[in-house]
């Protein structure tokens, strides 16, 4: 998997950090009763790790964000800006 994720940052995109992942939230008032609309899964990675176990993630089936363990089997989801 990390190897996919770095060919695609290679190519300007890149795992959200904790603060990208709020604004996202926050900008389209995604909330835990709408997430799915907008094609979301229940939670994503970060980059924002909290130290070398934990890492950050936005939980929008939960609508917040919160720290989990790094070899946890969490989705994914990279961004870009034009």
């Amino acid at each position: 998997m990390w190897g996919q994720i770095q060919e695609k940052v290679n190519n300007g995109w890149f795992v959200p950090s904790r603060a990208e992942w709020s604004a996202f939230g926050g900008e389209l008032r995604i909330t835990s009763f709408n997430y799915r609309n907008f094609g979301l899964s229940n939670c994503y990675w970060s980059s924002s790790q909290t130290n070398t176990y934990y890492a950050w993630c936005a939980y929008f089936n939960l609508g917040c964000m919160d720290g989990y363990g790094v070899d946890s089997d969490y989705c994914v989801r990279l961004s870009a800006t034009f």
